[in-house]
């Protein structure tokens, strides 16, 4: 019930079967009706378990790690990665080339369960499934700090961004930005050689 009419109507076009779950049972609950699904329909669909599949860390270890090495080299200080799946924060790439470069994980503040916070409802589609993933307890080591994000100022970045930018995304990355934007006020981001990161991993479209 949380995702957008165009989510929905996306996966129609597809010729999928959208099954709608209560939005308070946030993704874990649809997770978990899924694989009950998967487990009674006599091997004729199979789960892809994106919060627990390794192989999810691998589109950025294959695709977006190199990218962001390959433009910034070395000035590449820190990158902003959205806690969903926590496939990306799994991935090594970065860390392996240059360990000093901080991984900062955002999260809801209604839902901020990878940083010991409370469990609850949110507006901020793509982050915040309710629960730790197996891929976030695999890689707590190399994030370096989480930060929460009030949907409020999600909503308000994802508004500026068009405007600002030109650029049609999604709340998730209007959050990121918000992150970015706390980061720069800090000292230690003074420095004009230091390159942030903000991946902008959802479209305004849907």
């Amino acid at each position: 019930e949380g995702c957008s009419m165009e989510r929905r109507q996306i996966l129609n076009a597809f010729g999928a079967r959208v099954v709608l779950t209560p939005a308070a049972e946030l993704t874990g609950g649809a997770r978990q009706r899924a694989i009950k699904y998967c487990e009674e329909s006599n091997g004729k669909s199979f789960f892809l378990n994106q919060h627990s599949n390794p192989h999810n860390a691998l589109s950025h270890i294959n695709g977006t790690g190199p990218e962001l090495w390959n433009q910034f080299g070395e000035q590449l200080d820190t990158v902003i990665i959205g806690m969903g799946t926590c496939g990306t924060i799994e991935a090594e790439y970065l860390k392996g080339k240059n360990p000093n470069i901080k991984i900062i994980g955002f999260e809801p503040t209604s839902n901020a369960c990878f940083s010991g916070g409370p469990k609850g409802k949110h507006k901020i589609i793509g982050i915040g499934p309710g629960f730790k993933t197996d891929n976030f307890k695999r890689s707590t080591d190399r994030i370096d700090e989480i930060i929460t994000v009030t949907d409020d100022d999600a909503l308000e970045h994802t508004r500026r961004i068009p405007r600002i930018e030109g650029l049609l995304v999604g709340v998730t990355s209007g959050a990121a930005v918000w992150v970015a934007e706390q980061l720069l006020q800090r000292p230690e981001y003074k420095d004009p050689k230091k390159a942030v990161v903000v991946i902008f991993c959802d479209s305004g479209e849907r």
